[in-house]
């Protein structure tokens, strides 16, 4: 006769696994500090594993990265031959670097290159991994972290006009998916429920009228050959909204459609594009006129308090990230170790003159403006610090135009 299997259980999913906290220790041996401190820890376990897990369902065969931008990135390349290269070559004129230092700089660009740099799930890890660990506020390991940020990766804080005057000299502009919003470290969309905006509903109106208008001037066969589909829908919308005077046409449905794609990747002498090359495969970016993209910096510089950050691998910036405010739930990976890790190298302030608020005598002040950020000194995001209101949307709005006259394009109203 034969023997009847017993019927299989199904796997328990990733979050499911982590045990609870009954099933480690006897909570009464332990503290209630220690109780709260080891739920806390088992609940964002929890919480990373259910991201990874949602990423790992949305694995696909990398696509074809196809009419990739004029640049630095090949169509194949081999890590070992990249490094042995380095080893070999003088390096970039003007700038000195160790064999040891071009080695780990052609390792970072084979990195940025690679299409599994880019997979949803690799992607989110090496973000939530990091992020993990930081938040057991262990000594040695922030220290680590902060040698690591200041000789491998790191953001360069760039002021607001930099950024404009960088879009607006590209020979194309991306927009890609920024891993520390779709992680969950930066879970900056909304706060208790709504939508986190930090202006008024008139000052949000003149904001997106100002990147319709903009949308709506641009000749149409130029659009369609600079911007993707996906926002050329989105702004289609928003246009016919504003002219049938739908409730839709607000801010916030852009935003919410938009968001987490805020990752800027110009196509500009000093950007490497192999990170657009990567993250293409994976169909995580999409072109987008600098035009367009030059009226989004407003939206996000005064709608949402962004520090615009130039990222760097090594040697080489790859990208121009929208890092949220850490006012609000944190901040991202950066934010977040500088103000309230104390790290001193994830945020590298802005090196354009006058871009940080100093006293009579040259020192550098704290911020004036956001709480948080007075906690330590300015890094020059883009504030107007003669003023008496140092984000005044009228001054701001008015500098972007004069930048617009500077390149000899359209202005607003003109």
């Amino acid at each position: 006769m034969r023997r009847r299997r017993a019927p299989r259980s199904e796997p328990a999913s990733a979050p499911e696994a982590i045990p609870e906290l009954a099933d480690l220790f006897d909570p009464v041996l332990l503290t209630s500090y220690e109780r709260d401190s080891i739920e806390k820890r088992l609940a964002n376990a929890r919480r990373y594993a259910r991201r990874l897990a949602d990423a790992a369902r949305t694995l696909r065969a990398p696509a074809r990265a196809e009419n990739l931008p004029h640049g630095d990135a090949p169509l194949r390349e081999s890590l070992a031959r990249a490094v042995v290269r380095e080893v070999v070559s003088a390096g970039r004129p003007g700038l000195k670097r160790s064999v040891s230092r071009r080695m780990c700089d052609a390792i970072g660009r084979h990195y940025l290159w690679s299409s599994l740099s880019s997979l949803p799930v690799y992607h989110e890890l090496t973000v939530l991994g990091p992020w993990a660990l930081a938040t057991s506020r262990l000594p040695s390991f922030e220290r680590l972290v902060d040698y690591l940020s200041r000789e491998f990766l790191n953001g360069i804080v760039l002021h607001l006009d930099q950024v404009r005057e960088q879009v607006l000299s590209s020979h194309e502009v991306f927009l890609a998916h920024c891993a520390c919003r779709s992680a969950g470290v930066a879970d900056d969309l909304e706060h208790d429920g709504d939508l986190f905006i930090m202006v008024g509903e008139q000052d949000q109106r003149r904001l997106l009228d100002r990147l319709i208008d903009r949308y709506d001037h641009l000749d149409r066969a130029r659009v369609k050959a600079t911007t993707g589909a996906r926002m050329r829908s989105l702004l289609d919308d928003l246009s016919e909204a504003r002219r049938s005077g739908s409730s839709r046409y607000r801010l916030e449905t852009f935003l919410r459609a938009t968001w987490p794609d805020w990752e800027i990747l110009p196509v500009l002498e000093g950007y490497t594009t192999r990170w657009i090359r990567s993250l293409q495969t994976n169909r995580k970016c999409q072109p987008v006129d600098r035009e367009l993209v030059f009226e989004m910096l407003n939206i996000w510089y005064f709608g949402r308090g962004v520090i615009f950050t130039s990222m760097k691998a090594v040697d080489t910036p790859y990208t121009i990230c929208t890092c949220p405010s850490p006012e609000h739930g944190g901040g991202c990976t950066l934010t977040n170790w500088y103000y309230y890790g104390g790290l001193n190298h994830s945020l590298i302030p802005a090196e354009a003159p006058g871009a940080r608020l100093r006293d009579s005598r040259g020192r550098v002040l704290p911020c004036r403006y956001f709480p948080v950020r007075a906690r330590r000194p300015c890094l020059g995001c883009g504030c107007e610090h003669s003023g008496a209101r140092p984000r005044d949307l009228d001054a701001g709005l008015q500098a972007a135009d004069d930048m617009l006259g500077r390149f000899g394009l359209r202005l607003q109203g003109g």
